[in-house]
């Protein structure tokens, strides 16, 4: 039997041992406050006031709403076949149309629509149909097969999960529930009990290996369900603070590593695989010289946005966020390429913290300054521009893109609500 078979093999049965467990025991004793999603919604449908940034925004949702396929799903790879002009790089990985799905979701509802109201309502249900047709009986997201299971699981959750909070539609409620358990169940070290949790998470689940990437994306997925109503245990939340501890340097610049303190981001290596440049033999040729990791604090913002969305330590996340408030970004034309994870989950964290920042303005910049604005493309930005972008192609950019730019409107400030936490001695 091949290794990845073996895994997926050992991670089904860890799942159906460990259902009852979470059933059980996935309930806090008390859940933490939620942003009202009315307040929510009519934060998100004001109209931004700068009027670049608001064209540049509502031309990248035109461009996702026209590149959506009739199945509701989007896909680098399929996308392909459909442009009709030269030199179209549309993605070539049909196995991340989960994840873009996902993405693309999040922006249409990050303009103040769900899939019961709102400009884009249509295109948002289509999307929730076409995710939860493709959610599995243990509740994932997609195929297990892929490399990258966990980010499509993640961004999954997230729209679905984000569509029920702002929505309080009870048949999108099963699917959430589902989507947490499979998370949690893959979070298991081993299946005996929950005190068992590790740290975070990696590809295929491997027993006692994380990364801040994965882990931060599936938290914020499982702080997204919480934030719906769907109750998630604490534990996976207080290990999350632990991990990062280990992570992140404590001497200016603040910078939480990918799978070591301080170290360096990941970049696209063979089999669509991650890899580090400690890790030269792994690397696709030329990825790290395109895209040099020097320039990138991806790690830092996708887990400081993970970090604030699982109310995790304020006074570590604000020093964090001051760091990354204080060191501004290289333009496109110095680095050579816009990081988007970078750009995305900062200018959310920032928006929580220092909203009208140098760092924030400077980002923005940017975006508006790459995206493609005339042609068949307008609206879009090129995949070239992100480190990610052959895995993911335009829509990935584009949804990203999109996200970043609404990031100051997309939550409320969360900095009153606290963990709920089990009483000392209990």
């Amino acid at each position: 039997m091949r290794p990845c078979t073996q895994r997926l093999l050992v991670i089904a049965l860890a799942i159906g041992a460990a259902m009852p467990l979470l059933a059980q025991e996935s309930q806090p004793d008390a859940a933490p406050e939620r942003p009202d999603p009315p307040k929510t919604l009519e934060l998100r449908r004001r109209k931004i006031k700068d009027l670049r940034t608001r064209a540049a925004a509502g031309a990248a949702i035109a461009w996702l709403r026209g590149s959506q396929r009739e199945d509701g799903l989007w896909s680098g790879g399929t996308l392909h076949a459909m442009c009709r002009v030269d030199g179209c790089t549309a993605g070539k990985h049909s196995r991340f149309e989960i994840g873009v799905t996902g993405l693309a979701t999040l922006a249409l509802l990050g303009t103040g629509s769900t899939h019961e109201d709102g400009e884009h309502a249509e295109a948002v249900a289509d999307a929730l149909r076409a995710l939860i047709a493709a959610q599995d009986a243990q509740g994932c997201f997609g195929s297990r097969t892929v490399a990258h299971c966990p980010y499509n699981h993640a961004l999954a959750t997230m729209a679905v999960a984000e569509a029920y909070w702002l929505s309080r539609d009870p048949e999108l409620r099963p699917a959430v529930e589902n989507a947490r358990d499979f998370a949690l169940a893959c979070h298991l070290s081993r299946v005996q009990t929950l005190e068992d949790y590790k740290l975070g998470w990696r590809y295929a689940g491997v027993r006692g290996d994380c990364d801040s990437s994965a882990t931060a994306y599936l938290l914020i997925a499982l702080a997204t369900t919480r934030l719906s109503g769907v109750p998630v245990d604490d534990k996976v939340f207080d290990r999350a603070d632990e991990w990062y501890s280990r992570m992140r340097t404590l001497d200016p610049p603040g910078r939480i590593g990918y799978t070591r303190r301080g170290g360096p981001d990941a970049r696209f290596g063979h089999d669509y695989h991650a890899f580090t440049t400690d890790e030269p033999a792994n690397m696709l040729a030329g990825v790290a010289e395109r895209y040099p990791t020097k320039f990138s604090r991806s790690s830092t913002a996708t887990s400081l946005l993970a970090w604030t969305l699982s109310l995790g330590d304020p006074q570590a996340v604000r020093w964090m966020a001051k760091e990354l408030d204080g060191a501004l970004p290289p333009t496109p034309s110095e680095a050579g390429y816009v990081d988007l994870h970078t750009a995305l989950y900062g200018l959310v964290v920032l928006a929580q913290h220092r909203p009208n920042g140098k760092w924030t303005k400077a980002v923005r910049t940017a975006l508006i300054e790459t995206q493609i604005a005339d042609g068949d493309h307008a609206g879009s930005w090129p995949p070239e521009i992100d480190p990610w972008g052959e895995a993911g192609g335009r829509v990935y950019v584009t949804a990203m893109g999109a996200l970043a730019i609404q990031a100051p409107t997309r939550l409320p400030k969360l900095w009153h609500l606290r963990r709920a936490r089990k009483k000392k001695g209990n």
